[in-house]
């Protein structure tokens, strides 16, 4: 399984340019090790957070507690998130 680890810097420039607010429902559909949630959070954002390889999920299971976590293949996320449309921002 192949993963592109986004830069800190282009996971600030994603999230800004998102326009991340506080209480904004974010889904990051391939979240990897969480760079572009950790801004989205700072940002004041709720979470949601998918990912399938099980080492990433974990890495993201013990730094965002508090968010939602799923473990689905992001191409079929509208099918098995119940509210898929009702996000406000997708990263």
């Amino acid at each position: 399984r192949d993963q592109f680890s986004t830069p800190p810097q282009l996971a600030a420039l994603a999230v800004l340019a998102a326009q991340v607010r506080p209480k904004d429902r974010v889904l990051e559909p391939s979240a990897g090790t969480g760079l572009l949630a950790v801004v989205a959070e700072a940002c004041g954002a709720s979470l949601t957070l998918n990912e399938l390889a099980p080492t990433r999920a974990a890495l993201l299971d013990g730094l965002f507690a508090r968010a939602t976590r799923r473990r689905y293949d992001g191409r079929h996320l509208p099918d098995l998130i119940v509210d898929a449309g009702a996000f406000d921002v997708v990263v």
